[in-house]
């Protein structure tokens, strides 16, 4: 059995929740997939593709908030004197 294009966003787009680097490529994938499927070139599951694209938004912004609190929490304290 082929995978499609929205299996493929559905799958990338779960594991871009579980590992947040991911995100923004799953996004780019899962849009794409979307634009293909409803052009009409290729068949495939248009809300699978809706979903995969959800979720790499969803681990797009899990990856900005870690890179946030990481700055947060990593910048120097100033030290009274």
């Amino acid at each position: 059995m082929a995978w499609s294009r929205s299996d493929i966003a559905l799958a990338v787009g779960i594991v871009s929740v579980v590992v947040p680097v991911l995100g923004p490529p799953a996004w780019v994938y899962g849009a794409r997939a979307v634009s293909v499927i409803d052009s009409g070139r290729e068949p495939g599951d248009r809300e699978r593709a809706r979903m995969g694209r959800r979720l790499a938004q969803i681990g797009t912004a899990l990856l900005v908030m870690g890179l946030a609190l990481g700055l947060f929490f990593s910048s120097p304290v100033p030290q009274p004197s």
